[in-house]
Formats: C-alpha cells, structure tokens, sequence
C-alpha cells in the first residue's frame, strides 16, 4: 500500500497492529487495540529505530493510558533499557507496523499519578460479577491514541460458549489493589451509609482487622470528606475512596494505611454521619417537615447520591433528596431544608407546628427558662436569644434570631 496525503489512521485489529489508511480529510481514528501495540516498533521523526513497546502504563482509576514502556533496540537480554513515552507522544507511521515518537514533548491529559496498571496485568484478568459470580475475562482494551482515553475493555464472558465476547464500557470496572480479579459494577453502587458504619475493614498488608467507626460527610458538597477507622483500638482516618468493597462480602480491605486526610476547605459543612441519621429538618419558616433516615453512599467516589428522608405528612413513604439541599445552623435544632416544596414535592404541612410553638407548652406566647428542658431544645446558647434579658423569650426575639 503506498502512503498518500491526507490519509488517516484507521483501525488496529487484534492479529495485526496497523489496519489500512482511509481516504477522508475528516475521517477519525478508530480505537487503537492496547493488545496489539504491544510489541509494535517505535521510531523517531528521522525513521531510526527506538525500540518496541514492552508495555503500557494505565490509570484505572481516570480511565487513560498515560505511558507506552518503550524497550530500546540492540540490547541485550541482560542490559535491557526502557524509557516511558507519553502516550500521546507517539504517531502512527507509514511503515506497517510501526508507530513515530514525536520528538516535542507531550504530557498526557489529565492527571498522572493515579492508580496506574500494566496494560499486561489487565490482559486475561478475571472479573467478577456484583453478585460475586464469575462473569468472564478481559480479553483487551481499546483507546484514542491522541488523547490515551480508554473506551472500552473487550471481554470473554465465562458462561458462553463459542468464545462470544462483549464490549463493556471501561468506567464500568473496578481494580481493587488488594484483589486478583477486576469488578464489573452496574452503573453507580450505592451503600447505606447505615451498613458502612460499623462495617468490618481488613489490612492484608499489616493482617490486621478493625472497622469503620464513622464517616464524616461534607453537606456542602455531598461527599464523604473521610473515614475514621477503629484498627485494633487505633483510630486512623482514611479517604473512603481507599478502601474497596466486593459485593457480596460483609466486609472493606484497606490495602495500605496512609493515617491522613485533606484538610478542610473553606466552605465546608462537616458532620457526622451517625449524627446526621435520624436528624429532623425543617424548612425555613421553622416548620418540621421530617427525618433523616439514612444516607446513600457510592464507596468507590465517596459522593453522597442522596439522603433518605421520612417526611412527617407521609410517615410510611421514603423520598431522596439531595444532601445539599440541608444546612446546618449554630442556633437551629434541626437541619434547614431549602425549598422543600420543590425538594420534596410536597407541601408544608398543614396544620403544622413550628418550633417556638413546640417549646411553648403553655401557650403564654413566651419561652421560659421551665420550658428549655426538652430533648429538642439541646445544647443552644439561648441566652443570647433573649436580647431584652427579662429571663424569656418573646416570639419577637425567637423570629429575629432566626432569621439572621
């Protein structure tokens, strides 16, 4: 095939490295097959030869090939010497099977120090199912050459016959560190945040055990900001993120302990998650619309997708909301709810008590000192609520603090 002008890359296939050149000024490049480039022939822009790609550097975790391990040519199998190329460095020649590195330096997009594999160590690599049962095996990877972003992982499946095999998108699966076999989750799995607390953790690396003790939960930006880890009567906090969960087992690996966390930003709304189970909200008038009755957690992100909530005009009905939507306040009792008619698709109840009536049992239009004793007044600074110090609260003075 002679080289024309204008022609562009179109397709590796699994048996052959280069497929044929497509005659299209605005063609695109067809998915280059991580399985095939191994072992193809790196030049430079000059036509010498570098070497071939031993192997390729993969972040799991963003979903790019960062790296092509270049092994030089001419060497022998004692003084073997590799370089790393960026990715998206390297060009398709127009010798078959060969690919040019760009001599102008490329770094890959994105960030590259994540959790990076051997595309050799992904190759072949079993995954199970969420149910824990074998689902099959990952046969290759495809991605853009341009950018290193992996589309998607060409899999056997393990109960078909005939060697069928399926696409199945990269973002889909999950390569705990502390595991052979890679998870195929379907689409974002969720855990109560109720189910991870209290959760028991294993460190293969140390064999030791523990569990997770709480987690603390950023309201403003629905996220686990961290984890605090009971490891054999030592508190560690963690990232959730660095712990990976099989379904079908009752318990966390936490493959190696860093004992930190980010610190807090500004902005940030941090509580507890056992605090927050349970907690009543009410919007801002001060009407108590309802409970909070769990979280629901994604451990592989951290974010929190949403809160269960109870409200109190429909007592035997779950409704989500979402975690930002709540707001804690220095003085409030309850969590604030913001617009919680388009929140919660409901109305304010009628007939509803908000909290001044609540805490004034007798109805004298004043909160005394006799009536702060109740569960739901708590730890408040209630003294400065009464801003005429006569020893009670008017309704006046309950409403302009609340509004501030």
């Amino acid at each position: 095939m002679q080289p024309v002008n204008n022609f562009l890359f179109a397709s590796f296939r699994a048996g052959a490295l280069i497929g044929t050149l497509l005659l299209a000024c605005g063609a695109q490049a067809a998915p280059v097959s991580a399985g095939a480039l191994l072992g193809a022939r790196v030049a430079d822009a000059e036509g010498a030869q570098l070497g071939t790609i031993h192997d390729l550097a993969v972040d799991v975790a963003a979903g790019y090939v960062r790296y092509a391990i270049v092994e030089k040519a001419e060497t022998s199998r004692n003084q073997r010497e590799v370089r790393a190329a960026p990715i998206t460095a390297l060009r398709p020649g127009l010798a078959r099977g060969q690919l040019v590195l760009e001599s102008r330096t490329q770094v890959p997009p994105g960030n590259a120090g994540g959790y990076l594999m051997r595309a050799k160590a992904i190759l072949g690599r079993p995954i199970d199912h969420p149910t824990g049962a074998d689902y099959g095996t990952i046969r290759d990877v495809f991605f853009e050459l341009e950018s290193g972003r992996v589309l998607h992982a060409e899999v056997s499946l393990e109960a078909a016959a005939n060697g069928v095999k399926r696409k199945v998108p990269f973002d889909a699966l999950r390569f705990p560190p502390a595991q052979p076999n890679a998870i195929l989750t379907l689409g974002s799995a969720t855990l109560p945040a109720s189910q991870l607390i209290g959760m028991e953790v294993r460190n293969r690396d140390a064999g030791t055990k523990g569990r997770i003790d709480e987690l603390v939960v950023d309201l403003h930006n629905s996220r686990v900001h961290y984890v605090v880890l009971d490891m054999e009567h030592r508190l560690i906090t963690e990232p959730l993120e660095r712990l990976s969960f099989t379904p079908g087992r009752q318990y966390a690996v936490l493959p190696n302990a860093t004992r930190g966390i980010a610190e807090p930003r500004a902005g940030m709304t941090l509580a507890r998650a056992s605090e927050l189970i349970g907690w009543e909200f009410e919007n801002e008038p001060g009407v108590d619309l309802g409970v909070i009755s769990d979280l629901s957690i994604d451990p592989q992100t951290g974010r929190v997708s949403h809160a269960l909530v109870r409200l109190h005009e429909a007592p035997g009905r779950m409704q989500r909301l979402e975690l930002s939507r709540f707001s804690m306040s220095p003085w409030r009792e309850n969590l604030v709810l913001a617009e919680p008619s388009a929140a919660a698709g409901a109305t304010t109840p009628a007939g509803g008590v908000n909290l001044f009536e609540r805490l004034d049992r007798d109805g004298n239009g004043f909160i005394e000192d006799s009536e702060l004793d109740s569960g739901i007044v708590g730890r408040r600074n209630w003294i400065a609520v009464d801003l005429d110090r006569d020893d009670r609260i008017s309704r006046d003075e309950f409403t302009a603090m609340r509004t501030q």
